[in-house]
């Protein structure tokens, strides 16, 4: 069971980072906002060597932003994005919580990387829904899209992913000092609210037909 658990994690992970790689910025945004709080969580319980590791897969995307933030002026591309998306997946399995039991600390990691999955979530049951193949059809249907549909700039709606990302990063951070019932209910909390918001953008934040204001690529 472990084994195909780590196996659907490492191949999930991998290619949501792909999957939200569709407008200026996202992808590698949101991987320095997860990598960074990898680092603090390694450095808080003596994982030097993850820590580093983090900590230079912070340091690549934020060089790469530095061209790659809307208006860009270079992409990224699956190559990119499935690195990204392994190395996170990777680092998310050695992180180490010795005082904390791991009934617990096997959520941190979902909410740290919980944009990349709420989007691919999304994504595969819009699609299923519309009948087409999830993961090779390409379109606007994404949690950015989405977002600009409802009336953001695809800047505005990649910062609003950011702010998303560092949210769940820093709930991710109480569990450690969480009792198991305490961390149950704020893992159940954070579910429940992203199963609602999926609801309500599946309805509400469909995909229109207009030009994309940003260059896409999936």
């Amino acid at each position: 069971l472990d084994l195909a658990v780590t196996i659907f994690w490492v191949v999930g992970i991998t290619n949501a980072l792909n999957l939200l790689d569709n407008m200026d910025g996202l992808s590698g945004g949101v991987a320095a906002i997860a990598a960074t709080w990898f680092a603090v969580f390694a450095l808080a319980h003596g994982q030097v060597l993850v820590a580093s590791l983090a900590l230079a897969l912070l340091g690549a995307s934020l060089g790469f932003l530095v061209y790659n933030f809307n208006p860009a002026s270079i992409f990224m591309g699956d190559t990119g994005s499935l690195f990204l998306g392994f190395l996170l997946a990777a680092v998310g399995i050695k992180l180490r919580f010795l005082e904390q039991t791991d009934r617990i600390t096997w959520m941190i990691p979902i909410l740290v990387l919980g944009v990349p999955i709420f989007d691919t979530t999304l994504v595969v049951i819009s699609r299923l829904r519309r009948g087409v193949n999830p993961l090779t059809t390409p379109g606007r249907d994404h949690f950015s899209h989405r977002l600009n549909n409802l009336g953001l700039t695809p800047r505005r709606a990649v910062l609003v992913i950011y702010l998303l990302g560092v949210l769940l990063g820093a709930l991710a951070s109480a569990l450690p000092f969480a009792t198991v019932e305490q961390a149950f209910l704020l893992f159940v909390i954070v579910t429940a609210s992203a199963l609602l918001a999926l609801t309500w953008l599946e309805r509400n934040g469909s995909v229109s037909h207009r030009a994309a204001e940003t260059f896409t690529l999936e």
